[in-house]
């Protein structure tokens, strides 16, 4: 095992040498070109080109890159502070990696926040053999805590880019969870992750833990950029090792969900097997600037087992969020604010209304249980478009008049909004009222009549 933890200050152009170590092996000092000048700090080694030993540990001065080295093991890199120190953080200018093999950066119990000023990036490494650019080895790196003595704090105040052009690998990048990818324990969980910025995602698997299952945010948006080899960018929102149960909800907060061409990404969870009945669930919640969306959003990424659900929220006001890809999901949509727009496919989903807007885009939305208690269901009646509820709806708003929105209408033409194969109870607050509605594409103002019978809702126009 090697403990090598690299940094690069700015310096004058010159050759510089950075130094690997292995247990058990020579130190090595290889020589390079370049205008930076490097150190390597490490719990074993302290060694500097110039001779004159600095701090111990990486500060805010400094870019700290990984440089793939060639072993035959993997590599941990501990963040250590000296004993007698008395900060429990370390700040590091921005981080930058190409990884050739798996790495972990792991937080002591001396250290509770591990800051990055600005940009973190990875990279695999990667070579060309045969016209194909083909990954070295795992190409894994991670994040986290190395015990449950340390609470580790990982906050990136830049954007995060991870990158990996490979056409016959799908590395991870783990920010917590244990050495083993993907597979969480208590030990290895980050108390809260937060970036400020913007998250890239390329060709790799992120797995993302939190100790408490909610305290993990990311302001910008999430885009997934173009497939390689028909391998997604994929960010998995709650998972465990089939052994230990930790967390029952993940939660991530996300300013938006974006596509860089049709149908990239996926949103899931990755739950083992266990031979019980506790549901592993994920959790989205759209809170800023919202984004385009098409790519997959389903349950377990094992198609063998079927817990770990993933739901949505959207809670963004006066933005939209489009998902208008394959949403396999089967957990709860909640709308709370902003524009949420929604490709239904042929499966029922479960909705929760008490804000914003809900609009969809395919002729008809298959609903299993509706609760809705504010916001409204926009409907472009050139499409045709139908709720049916296949199981029950709890239906408490205040106002009818602000509870749908209307494109397309046509007047004295009746339309139904909700089809049902029993008598909805809850709808029959709709009963014989009168309301009128703007159409959203003409600006005319109709007045709709609602009409409840056995199976349906409907609603008449006649132009004010």
């Amino acid at each position: 095992m090697c403990n090598i933890f690299p940094k690069i200050l700015v310096y004058s152009l010159m050759p510089f040498c950075f130094a690997s170590f292995v247990f058990g092996a020579k130190l090595e000092l290889h020589w390079l070109s370049s205008s930076v000048h490097v150190a390597w700090y490490s719990e074993d080694l302290w060694a500097l080109t110039d001779g004159f030993p600095r701090e111990r540990y990486p500060t805010a001065e400094d870019d700290v890159i990984i440089v793939p080295q060639k072993v035959n093991v993997n590599c941990t890199l501990k963040l250590m502070l000296p004993s007698d120190s008395i900060t429990k953080s370390i700040s590091i200018n921005s981080f930058s990696a190409e990884v050739e093999k798996a790495f972990a950066i792991l937080g002591t119990g001396e250290i509770n926040t591990f800051t990055i000023l600005e940009d973190f990036k990875k990279a695999t490494k990667t070579e060309i053999i045969e016209d194909k650019i083909s990954g070295f080895n795992q190409s894994d790196l991670m994040i986290g805590p190395i015990d449950m003595s340390c609470y580790l704090n990982l906050n990136i105040n830049g954007n995060v880019v991870i990158t990996n052009n490979a056409t016959d690998k799908t590395p991870n990048m783990v920010f917590g969870g244990a050495t083993y990818f993907g597979k969480y324990s208590s030990k290895n969980l980050l108390a809260s992750f937060i970036v400020k910025k913007n998250f890239r995602i390329q060709n790799t698997i992120i797995y993302i833990g939190t100790e408490n299952g909610v305290n993990a945010t990311i302001n910008g948006l999430i885009t997934f950029e173009e497939p390689v080899s028909n391998r997604h960018a994929t960010l998995i929102v709650n998972a465990d090792d089939g052994e230990e149960m930790f967390q029952f909800l993940q939660t991530i907060k996300v300013g938006g969900l974006h596509s860089t061409v049709d149908g990239a990404g996926i949103i899931t969870t990755k739950t083992g097997s266990r031979g019980d009945s506790e549901i592993r669930n994920g959790h989205i919640e759209i809170m800023g600037s919202g984004g385009n969306f098409t790519g997959e959003i389903r349950d377990n990424f094992s198609n063998e087992d079927t817990r770990g659900r993933m739901n949505i929220t959207m809670n963004t006001p006066n933005e939209t969020q489009t998902l208008g890809g394959s949403n396999y999901y089967t957990g709860i949509t909640y709308v709370q604010n902003g524009t949420l727009v929604f490709r239904p496919l042929n499966i029922p989903y479960n909705i929760e209304m008490s804000g914003g807007a809900f609009a969809f885009t395919e002729r008809n939305i298959w609903i299993r249980n509706l609760k809705w208690s504010n916001g409204k269901f926009i409907f472009d009646l050139n499409k045709r478009q139908i709720i049916n509820l296949e199981s029950k709806s709890e239906i408490s708003i205040s106002d009818i008049s602000k509870s749908f929105a209307f494109s397309g209408i046509r007047e004295r033409k009746s339309y139904p909004l909700f089809e049902f194969k029993e008598m909805q109870d809850s709808l029959k607050i709709f009963a014989n009222q009168k309301c009128d509605f703007i159409d959203s594409n003409t600006g005319i103002t109709y007045e709709g009549i609602f009409s409840l019978s056995e199976n349906a809702l409907t609603i008449l126009f006649f132009k004010k």
